[in-house]
């Protein structure tokens, strides 16, 4: 679990919540074991976890006195968030980033600092964002400590490399170093080599230097592994957002658009390099643009292609890199 002491920027997949009234179960327990003081009010709210998410509480206002009232999130893991919310900091933020697996359930409690007054929580709203709503018993107002549930996104592809930090960072690197971003498109150049694994599993990413490039086209030759290396991957740059028009070094009919979904992000060249063995097994190939990043394996079928599964959206503000 992390704390974050400022806003949050997150977002929660959550459904099914008990929302509306307060709930106070006639027998509270601790998730760590044992009996609660019958001051402690547990939140049964159901929201539950989709797709290997987390997700993050932020206090979002607050207005009480009493001392010592004490927020948790009892599932799925024990926590205690703050043990003294009135004089908590608006804005503070706890992060639980998982994954946890789909079905998991959210559960909170609330410990009232005033003597003989039960706690209660209230939760509302829907998917992306919740609202948990406590009671310390001072007023029945429901507004002493608001909390906000938000779901944070499973931002791991399942691509064991494509979820390396450090490749994804140089991937990045590579895309600036194409000019994606140049306001001349014809001065930008596809960049591209080959992905090679050391001996400690470590992926490294290196070009090939292709002076006859061209805005849509690079030649990554052949790999040059070093000595334990092994050659995981090839990759290169499409320094275009989808739709973008196409200069005319790019040897395209007039009028043609860069089109990252007809052929599921490669180009007809790129799917027919794949089909080549390196060293008996047929090589992935990653492509990054300004939107996403694909993966193209040689055994999709050529009616398929379209419908690549294999694609990420690397820059969305709630997942990007």
């Amino acid at each position: 679990m992390q704390r974050i002491t400022a806003a949050f920027t997150a977002a929660l997949v959550v459904g099914g919540c008990s929302e509306g009234g307060p709930v106070t179960p006639a027998t509270p327990s601790d998730s760590a074991g044992g009996t609660l003081p019958l001051l402690w009010a547990l939140a049964q709210a159901g929201v539950t976890l989709q797709d290997g998410e987390g997700f993050e509480v932020t206090l979002s206002s607050r207005e009480c006195a009493a001392q010592g009232n004490t927020f948790r999130v009892t599932s799925p893991t024990s926590s205690t968030l703050t043990t003294d919310g009135c004089r908590e900091a608006i804005g503070t933020s706890w992060s639980f980033p998982g994954p946890y697996t789909a079905g998991t359930t959210v559960d909170f409690s609330l410990f009232s600092g005033f003597t003989n007054s039960p706690g209660m929580v209230r939760v509302s709203g829907s998917h992306p964002t919740w609202t948990v709503a406590c009671e310390d018993g001072g007023d029945g107002d429901f507004n002493d400590l608001i909390f906000t549930v938000r779901a944070t996104p499973n931002c791991n592809t399942g691509d064991p490399i494509l979820d390396d930090p450090a490749v994804r960072q140089q991937l990045k690197n590579f895309l600036q170093q194409s000019g994606a971003s140049n306001n001349n498109p014809a001065a930008r150049r596809e960049f591209g080599g080959y992905m090679y694994e050391d001996t400690n599993g470590k992926v490294d990413l290196r070009t090939r230097s292709d002076p006859q490039a061209t805005p849509c086209s690079m030649s990554p030759g052949g790999p040059t592994p070093q000595p334990g290396e092994k050659v995981v991957g090839v990759f290169h740059t499409h320094p275009f957002s989808h739709r973008d028009p196409l200069p005319a070094n790019c040897n395209r009919p007039p009028g043609a658009q860069y089109d990252n979904q007809a052929r599921g992000g490669g180009s007809l060249a790129d799917w027919n390099f794949i089909q080549t063995p390196y060293q008996g097994a047929n090589l992935p190939m990653y492509i990054i643009d300004n939107d996403e990043v694909f993966r193209l394996d040689a055994s999709t079928p050529p009616a398929t292609r379209g419908s690549n599964p294999n694609r990420f959206q690397w820059n969305r503000p709630d997942c990007a890199w």
